[in-house]
């Protein structure tokens, strides 16, 4: 049990007993092992009450150092492990909603079936987590963060397309410019400025209410929302392909041409990739390159 292993698990999970339970370890082995830290740096690293558990100043300064040591030991113990057999190991992964229906599902589904040693473990949020405190080795993003820290690879692009149900249509019409779309109800994203902003910079909408619209988190939700006619909606056409097909919904703007969103591979960069993420990193880019 690495000491700064365990010491940056216990600050980032808050008590001992949450990282005895991560760490697969008794509570008391963990508080011990605090202990016997605070003794050899001879500085207290927590305040210790009955119910609670608060960092110290002391204790701040040296989480700052040990999760770049922590992450030191863990990738040399990776790079030992990678010199013998087929990369193994745990994948960290996070992505938007939006992504759960496009094909990176389908080629992790590949990646997988190649590498069984590797176990992908994904974190479906469409907040902007941070990867480090994390731990998170990939995230699939729409939009690379500003952070030189970090490496964006543009893998592929997704087409929106304003769709809406044929009652729908009958019942208010197609409209016939964005001025008019407007008017008619609309379901919103409403988890990501980036679509916001999106619907703003179409000609005709950026007088748009938000505040007037139906607004969801969740791409699935607002797919079905839109299927039962509850309104006209801004989605990914990967998502909707099938029910364009079938005509059970309709492009409401099919001469407009609403430009294409670029989805991003992002990881941190460190002095030692381990094998895991090598492979992983190159299977996608092999990958998107062939299919581009």
């Amino acid at each position: 049990m690495n000491t700064y292993h365990t010491f940056v698990t216990v600050v980032k999970l808050g008590s001992f007993s949450a990282a005895a339970k991560k760490l697969h370890r008794s509570p008391s082995a963990i508080s011990k092992k605090i202990s016997l830290l605070e003794q050899k740096l001879n500085v207290q690293l927590f305040d210790r009450t009955t119910r609670t558990l608060v960092i110290t100043e002391a204790g701040k300064l040296y989480y700052e150092r040990c999760q770049d040591i922590s992450q030191r030991i863990i990738n040399a113990e990776s790079e030992l492990k990678s010199f013998s057999g087929e990369p193994s190991g745990v994948l960290k992964v996070t992505w938007p909603n939006a992504v759960s229906t496009s094909n990176v599902v389908k080629i992790l589904a590949e990646f997988a079936e190649i590498y069984p040693d590797i176990k992908v473990e994904v974190n479906v949020t469409n907040d902007n987590i941070n990867l480090i405190d994390e731990s998170i080795d990939f995230a699939f993003r729409m939009a690379p963060l500003v952070d030189s820290a970090m490496v964006a690879i543009e893998l592929f692009r997704v087409t929106p397309v304003i769709c809406a149900t044929p009652d729908f249509v009958k019942k208010y019409g197609m409209p016939s410019n964005m001025q008019a779309l407007a008017k008619m109800p609309l379901l919103l994203l409403n988890y990501a400025n980036l679509i916001q902003k999106f619907w703003k910079s179409l000609p005709g909408m950026k007088g748009l209410n938000i505040e007037e619209h139906h607004r969801v988190n969740d791409i699935n939700a607002i797919y079905s929302m839109a299927k039962q006619g509850m309104g006209a909606t801004f989605i990914f056409r990967h998502t909707v392909e099938k029910e364009l097909a079938e005509g059970k919904l309709v492009d409401l703007m099919p001469e407009l041409k609403l430009p294409d969103l670029p989805v991003y591979l992002m990881y941190h960069k460190f002095n030692y990739t381990p094998k895991k993420m090598r492979v992983f990193i190159d299977f996608f880019k092999q990958k998107y390159s062939s299919m581009n």
